[in-house]
């Protein structure tokens, strides 16, 4: 009976234990400022549903191609988020950056696509 009873407080001090750690995240995401330092005024090459190579204009404007070929768009910064507009408006999205690793977060908190910071604009968009 007292090794049950061991047994069902290690348990316990374990569940306790889980539920007071913190839950594994990613990397930090960036802040609007962070965002504009770092992530405007350069390109990246990723995945979003399909393949992408972007370049965030200071002026407010998306210059990229995929397969499909050339496009355009807007971005805009609301408080932490980058929110992009295509032909229509995408949404926003956090933005995790590690090393040249950029990914790109839902405001639901899931992972929408990823890619590599490549500084400035070299393909000339």
């Amino acid at each position: 009976m007292a090794v049950r009873r061991a047994g069902r407080l290690v348990a316990a001090g374990l569940l306790w234990l889980a539920a007071a750690l913190p839950a594994a995240a990613g990397p930090p995401t960036l802040t609007g400022d962070e965002i504009r330092s770092q992530i405007v005024g350069n390109t990246v090459s990723g995945e979003m549903g399909t393949a992408f190579t972007e370049y965030y204009n200071p002026d407010g404007t998306i210059h990229g191609s995929s397969a499909d070929g050339a496009y355009q768009g807007k971005w805009h910064i609301d408080g932490d988020t980058l929110c992009l507009e295509y032909d229509e408006p995408l949404g926003c999205r956090k933005i995790a950056l590690e090393g040249d690793k950029v990914t790109y977060v839902t405001e639901e908190g899931e992972v929408d696509g990823s890619g590599t910071l490549i500084k400035g604009n070299p393909n000339h968009y």
